[in-house]
C-alpha cells in the first residue's frame, strides 16, 4: 500500500495526462494524486494500528482518535484552506488529517498504556477483559 502510494505520486503526472482534456484540469489531479499517494502509508499505519488496538479489546481509544482526527485535522482545517487554496486546500486538510492520526495511533501503540491495562507479550496491544498476559502460554487458544 505504501509503496504504490509513492509511485502513484511520482508518476501522477503520466496517470492523468490520458484522461484530462485541459492541462489545468491534469495539475490539479496530478496535484490530487500526489497527496493522497503520499498519505498512503500513512493511512495503512492507522488501519493497522486501530485494528489491533480494536482487535485488543480497545475500541474506544481508535474511536476517540478517528472522530477526534476528523474534525480537528480535516473538516476544521479544510474549512480554513478552502479559502485560500480552493480544492488543493481540502486535499491538503485530507493529507495532514491522515499524518496526524497515524502519528497518534503510533504513540498510542508505543506509550499509551494510560490505563494501566496489561500488553499482550507479543504485540504490545491493550488487553481488556479476563485475558492476562501472565496466563498466556503457546498454544492456548482464545474462546
Amino acid at each position: 500500500m505504501a509503496f504504490l502510494g509513492v509511485l502513484v505520486a511520482v508518476i501522477s503526472w503520466y496517470l492523468v495526462l490520458p484522461f484530462s482534456p485541459l492541462s489545468k484540469v491534469a495539475e490539479l489531479a496530478s496535484i490530487y494524486l500526489i497527496l493522497a499517494g503520499l498519505s498512503e502509508p500513512g493511512l495503512a499505519l492507522t488501519m493497522t494500528l486501530s485494528g489491533g488496538i480494536r482487535g485488543g479489546g480497545n475500541t474506544v481509544v481508535p474511536m476517540v482518535i478517528n472522530v477526534g482526527g476528523l474534525y480537528l485535522f480535516r473538516v476544521i482545517p479544510a474549512a480554513i484552506l478552502v479559502c485560500f487554496l480552493r480544492a488543493i486546500g481540502a486535499w491538503t486538510a485530507m493529507f495532514i488529517d491522515v499524518v496526524a492520526r497515524a502519528s497518534y495511533f503510533g504513540y498510542f501503540r508505543n506509550y499509551g498504556n494510560l490505563h494501566g491495562l496489561p500488553l499482550h507479550p507479543f504485540l504490545g496491544l491493550h488487553l481488556v477483559g479476563g485475558f492476562h498476559p501472565s496466563t498466556y502460554h503457546l498454544g492456548d487458544t482464545f474462546s
